[in-house]
């Protein structure tokens, strides 16, 4: 985060103007970023996906640690009934999301 915040300041150097958007290309913002989702999801092999298919996987993955505050604010959702609608699991899928989180420590 310390370099892209470095680069932002460089980039509104250089542009003499504030840049504001988190995704800009020579301090103009990013309208779309469908080429590039396609692009990366091509070079990762995932080749059909869509961004809306990873939160599921994410709510998914957080279900086995989901201690603490508002877990579905995480992931954008706006209240609880909407990440449990998400929060689809069994056994199997908490038994290798707990072996991942502990792999992670």
């Amino acid at each position: 985060m310390e370099h892209l915040r470095a680069e932002t300041k460089a980039v509104q150097s250089r542009a003499g103007e504030v840049v504001p958007w988190v995704f800009y290309r020579e301090a103009r913002r990013v309208k779309s970023i469908r080429q590039a989702w396609r692009t990366g999801c091509k070079k990762a092999e995932l080749i059909g996906r869509i961004p809306h298919d990873f939160r599921r996987t994410a709510v998914r993955r957080l279900e086995p640690v989901r201690r603490g505050p508002w877990p579905w604010r995480w992931v954008g959702h706006a209240s609880e009934a909407i990440y449990r609608r998400y929060s689809i699991t069994n056994e199997t899928d908490l038994r290798e999301g707990l072996e991942k989180v502990v792999q992670d420590r």
